[in-house]
């Protein structure tokens, strides 16, 4: 049986729940028929949830769709792994619970496809992406090739690594473009493209202002908002974010790289 106002288009379930694999007692793993549609081999995997017409945590058919393979099974099994910690002792927002291959991991077992190197794939099929599951510091950046790079975005939540960051590609004489805070704000039209000691309100680049002072780097191009913080209740511990201010800022940061290189 499939929830009421669930449907099956594709290999996708929308507007039903799984709970280890079943839907309303029904595993969902052969064919499993209602008036409403059809699943045929579909495997969700143990703490998949589907909300609101997206899933988080499930393999449709471990890389198969309609009987067709369009992905590795041992590379999914590993993909959806955790394979590195980031922050395993703050399981408040998805940004801290460890990596796969750029799958985030979830709690109980889950994962969310938020992948960056995917919507590259997209967007471009021939473009060649390397992803490193790294938290950045002074060690993990032994294994980077810094000569490689034409332009550095900087994303980076934690102040040291975004400091040692901005060190090391002034060492190389490597373009940066850096991110200021976006947490627990609204209003995207907020958001400039300034140099790092021009900027104001920010907490976040009040912070990184003095550090970088210290280290007597003299510039760097940022993007920041004047927009005063929504004041977080007591018990939050990390600033919140909303789709639509994080994303405007991405897309800031990209096309002042694009404008850059082409200059």
């Amino acid at each position: 049986t499939v929830n009421e106002g669930a449907t099956v288009n594709g290999g996708s379930v929308t507007g039903a729940t799984t709970n280890k694999g079943t839907i309303d007692g029904a595993t969902i793993g052969g064919t499993v028929n209602n008036a409403g549609g059809t699943i045929e081999d579909v495997t969700v995997n143990e703490g998949a949830t589907v909300n609101g017409g997206s899933v988080t945590g499930a393999t449709t058919n471990k890389g198969t769709i309609d009987g067709v393979r369009y992905m590795n099974k041992e590379f999914l099994d590993t993909a959806t792994s955790k394979l590195t910690d980031n922050n395993p002792n703050d399981i408040s927002n998805y940004g801290t619970w460890g990596y796969g291959y750029q799958i985030w991991q979830a709690p109980n077992g889950g994962f969310a496809f938020i992948g960056m190197g995917d919507q590259f794939a997209v967007i471009n099929p021939e473009a060649k992406v390397f992803c490193k599951n790294i938290f950045f510091d002074g060690e993990s950046a032994k294994e980077i090739d810094f000569n490689e790079f034409d332009f550095v975005i900087d994303a980076i939540d934690s102040v040291s690594s975004k400091v040692f960051l901005i060190e090391k590609c002034n060492e190389y004489n490597i373009p940066i473009i850096s991110a200021m805070g976006a947490g627990n704000k609204l209003d995207p039209t907020k958001f400039e493209v300034s140099d790092i000691y021009k900027t104001s309100v920010c907490p976040l680049a009040k912070v990184m202002r003095n550090r970088l002072k210290k280290l007597g780097i003299k510039k760097l191009k940022v993007v920041y908002s004047k927009e005063i913080p929504v004041e977080k209740k007591e018990e939050e511990k990390a600033p919140g974010s909303i789709s639509f201010v994080p994303s405007v800022m991405g897309l800031i940061l990209a096309g002042e790289v694009i404008k850059d290189l082409i200059k």
